[in-house]
């Protein structure tokens, strides 16, 4: 798959697109709908399938929303399509121009010029100066140069899937349901970095993962894998701010691995989080605190042999 950063000026391409078209954040459930239509179209038209996406988010550049908080960067995003047999991921920069552009003239410049010649969009997919076109538009505007798909409302239990629903299902540390309404256990991609080695003193050494741009989960106690250099590795992460000790600014995630002894500080990780374990307590003492360890880690190691029965 070929991932391509687009700027204000329309990517020549090579092929013929059937084009999906979308922020796409969490590519989830409903989100699968319209990827599945793009590629039954470009089997029958025997086009290339893609996806286009904006960076940043639409709403950011709007003012609508300050930052972003991410169920999967661009980076995860690229590497669900790429497994799903996707032949290009096409990124738009979202700027101030973009936003400003008319309708007539965004269709022109990225949908006509780049040889698509199928756009599949949600039914509440809206573009153009003030958000004024929408699946309707890209239909009256097409002039028989392209086809149009609008999937319909993706409901589960009544309930539209959205990227937000289940960032607040995330964000509640609800994340079976997470990752049911995703099709995979919500992951966050970052790098190892050194912390204060205090889990190291307390015979529960941890990796520091930075990260940036994700939504957070609620703090607590989880049950994740850690994948890192081609091994995945069970073990219990931590979110929050160390309560006990209460010396952190910032929240933080701390990754104690099950009998796993290498190095592997500065190294690329995904943390995928399986299940909530508990909430983050303040323990009177450390020798407290290490018994509960103890005991999130047999509970944790329980649940995954549970799951995988």
């Amino acid at each position: 798959m070929k991932t391509i950063h687009i700027g204000s000026q329309p990517q020549v391409m090579e092929d013929d697109l059937c084009l999906a078209v979308g922020y796409f954040d969490g590519l989830h459930l409903g989100h699968l709908q319209l990827l599945k239509e793009v590629k039954h179209q470009a089997d029958n038209k025997h086009l290339k399938s893609a996806v286009l996406s904006f960076s940043p988010n639409p709403l950011l550049t709007l003012g609508v929303i300050e930052e972003e908080h991410l169920i999967t960067s661009l980076k995860d995003r690229a590497e669900i399509l790429e497994s799903l047999g996707f032949d290009y991921f096409l990124i738009l920069d979202f700027s101030p121009a973009i936003a400003a552009m008319e309708c007539e003239a965004f269709i022109e410049e990225f949908i006509v010029k780049m040889n698509v010649k199928h756009v599949v969009c949600g039914f509440d997919f809206y573009f153009g100066k003030q958000g004024r076109g929408n699946s309707q538009t890209l239909q009256d505007l097409s002039l028989g140069r392209y086809a149009v798909s609008v999937i319909a409302e993706y409901e589960d239990h009544h309930l539209k899937v959205s990227s937000s629903r289940i960032s607040q299902l995330i964000q509640k540390g609800d994340m079976e349901e997470a990752h049911r309404l995703l099709s995979r256990p919500f992951r966050i991609s970052g790098t190892v970095i050194h912390g204060k080695k205090r889990g190291h003193d307390l015979g529960f050494p941890t990796a520091n993962i930075s990260y940036s741009g994700y939504v957070l989960p609620a703090f607590g106690v989880y049950g994740v894998y850690l994948e890192v250099a081609g091994q995945k590795i069970m073990g219990m992460a931590n979110v929050g701010i160390n309560p006990t000790f209460g010396d952190l600014k910032h929240p933080s995630i701390e990754v104690n691995l099950f009998d796993f002894h290498e190095d592997i500080y500065d190294q690329p990780v995904k943390v995928s989080f399986y299940f909530y374990e508990r909430g983050d307590v303040t323990f009177e003492n450390v020798g407290q605190l290490v018994r509960q360890l103890h005991k999130d880690r047999e509970s944790i190691i329980k649940k995954f042999k549970d799951i995988q029965k």
